[in-house]
């Protein structure tokens, strides 16, 4: 139960980077709108909230994966981030229809991150729980907190065409 958990929060993982790379690639920065900050805001959270899961994935007994990373002294001894996508589609729409989207998917992994860590949590003595539910805490929150900027992101469309 604890290795498919842990397989559960990697699949979430991915599935938040590909997100992440939607967001880059239909939001760019210097891109229209005056909505950017809070695009740019929910793609820090989903960063936070992929973080969290790892922490998640090590505190169910996942093996730690950037080891050689603490004793790099130069760029090429770094390692690559872990669990990260191999491909992911791109957004068709208008900006309201892909922001919808892009908030039904982070609803998706959240309940999949939820769903996946009680699995493992339940039928798993962490050595600290407490530190253990934190983690998910985190994840959750900055994931919902992912959705909830790009309900901002929305709003500002919204008042920006009422304005007008």
């Amino acid at each position: 139960m604890v290795k498919e958990a842990i397989k559960g929060l990697k699949e979430v993982r991915v599935m938040s980077d590909a997100i992440m790379h939607q967001i880059k690639e239909e939001f760019p920065a210097a891109g229209e709108g005056n909505y950017i900050r809070e695009v740019s805001l929910a793609y820090t959270a989903l960063q936070k909230g992929r973080m969290y899961l790892g922490e998640c994935q090590h505190d169910l007994g996942a093996e730690y994966p950037y080891k050689k990373t603490a004793e790099a002294t130069k760029p090429s001894e770094i390692e690559m981030g872990a669990d990260l996508c191999e491909g992911y589609n791109s957004l068709e729409g208008n900006n309201i229809e892909n922001l919808i989207k892009l908030r039904g998917y982070i609803d998706k992994v959240t309940a999949m991150a939820l769903d996946s860590y009680s699995k493992g949590r339940n039928n798993y003595d962490v050595e600290s729980k407490f530190i253990a539910d934190c983690h998910l805490s985190e994840a959750y929150r900055s994931l919902k907190e992912a959705r909830m900027w790009l309900g901002c992101a929305l709003g500002i469309i919204r008042d920006s065409e009422t304005s007008n």
